[in-house]
């Protein structure tokens, strides 16, 4: 199943008319790179996860992925996860900040900063911490 569909006035083509691949791979490239930059937020919102819980999870995110280009808000799944990357990364943040978690936590916080305010409540922006409940 495919993450994304792209409709394209036509296909790109060699000069003999084939469908040019490498003209597809760059194009669905040069689409991730942007959604990447789109998905890191507001310059403010990198520098505040640069640090602390969700700077950690970030460079975990980042080295899982392969991806460089992310940002603190970067979906992981949109991001070109799937669900083994996803147990590999919750692998790693368990080794890394010694906390246990489940993969059904990445599919419910699957950014750096929602997972940052799961993990570490007191630590994580207020912008980043999920809203509580009434009367809890």
């Amino acid at each position: 199943m495919p993450q994304e569909i792209v409709v394209l006035e036509s296909l790109p083509t060699t000069a003999n008319e084939k469908r040019d691949h490498l003209a597809l791979t760059r194009l669905a490239e040069q689409r991730r790179s942007e959604r990447s930059a789109a998905a890191a937020g507001p310059a403010e919102a990198s520098t505040e996860a640069q640090t602390g819980t969700a700077g950690r999870l970030l460079a975990l995110w980042q080295s899982t992925l392969g991806r460089t280009a992310l940002g603190p808000h970067a979906d992981f799944f949109d991001s070109g996860g799937h669900s083994l990357l996803g147990a590999q990364l919750v692998q790693r943040i368990e080794k890394t900040l010694g906390v246990p978690v489940r993969l059904a936590d990445l599919f419910a916080r699957p950014t750096p900063l929602a997972m940052a305010a799961h993990l570490d409540p007191d630590a994580a922006a207020p912008s980043a911490r999920e809203p509580e409940e009434d009367g809890a």
